[in-house]
């Protein structure tokens, strides 16, 4: 899982695709839990994020990927 929406989140869409990674949370963009239930049933794999967001955010993914 990435914890970034740049460089990290690049490596992980040249390795596994860009069909399979999203960001989750921008800097000031909060993510929305409809935002990842969607993501999440499409098959994404590789979860970007904002360091801003990460308490705010990854209880959230958890949750969906459980």
């Amino acid at each position: 899982m990435s914890l970034d929406t740049g460089a990290a989140l690049s490596i992980a869409i040249a390795v596994i695709g860009y069909n399979k990674s999203c960001t989750i949370a921008k800097p000031g963009i909060k993510a929305k839990d409809e935002h990842i239930a969607k993501m999440v049933a499409e098959g994404k794999v590789a979860f970007g994020l904002s360091v801003e967001h990460v308490e705010h955010a990854i209880p959230m993914l958890v949750n969906h990927l459980k």
